[in-house]
């Protein structure tokens, strides 16, 4: 998710014809401020100085375009929104942006009963341990699933194909003492 995400690029479609987006006239000003933040989310506008109807300056002529999902002047206005509550917002995304990834990053994740080798889980290990949220899908479903305890389970050593902990990774004793891998962000980690 978070690499489609960071890599996602919205191909505009072009309006055979340009229809108004009526807004307030302060929010034309931030539209036209924070264009970029538009054109980013695959958003084209072209303006009307001239207009004495405030809801005939601004008009939309091009819109996001991707399968099946639609984008409408709803969006504009929720990232108008977004922007007017947190002004130094770089990236912003339509919630329906949000989830249209979410949806296409869970179609092409490991699901729980697929079949790996020890490599295969040791590279998925390693890179939920450099994700910002490991511990749940963009859905909010859980990303983990326990398969047995550690109770008896050596965590190095020999009899473990995991002689090291992974980076992001420590052994932290439990209350009932039974040693437990607890994620630990790099902020946090001893040095």
């Amino acid at each position: 998710y978070e690499r489609l995400k960071a890599a996602f690029k919205v191909k505009p479609q072009p309006l055979v014809h340009p229809r108004p987006l009526c807004i307030p006239t302060g929010d034309a000003l931030l539209l036209r401020d924070r264009e970029e933040v538009f054109r980013k989310n695959g958003f084209r506008f072209k303006y009307d100085d001239t207009a004495t109807d405030p809801g005939k300056r601004v008009f939309v002529t091009a819109v996001p375009m991707s399968y099946n999902t639609t984008f409408t002047d709803h969006d504009i206005q929720e990232v108008i929104a977004i922007l007017k509550e947190i002004p130094s917002a770089r990236t912003v995304r339509p919630t329906r942006t949000t989830a249209m990834l979410a949806s296409r990053a869970c179609r092409g994740s490991v699901m729980i009963g697929t079949a790996m080798d020890t490599p295969q889980m040791m590279k998925i290990v390693h890179h939920m341990a450099a994700m910002t949220n490991p511990w749940n899908c963009p859905h909010g479903r859980p990303t983990l699933r326990h398969l047995t305890t550690l109770t008896h389970a050596p965590l190095t050593g020999t009899a473990h194909p995991m002689t090291t902990e992974p980076a992001g990774f420590e052994v932290v004793p439990t209350q009932l003492q039974t040693p437990t891998a607890h994620y630990v962000p790099p902020d946090r980690q001893a040095l």
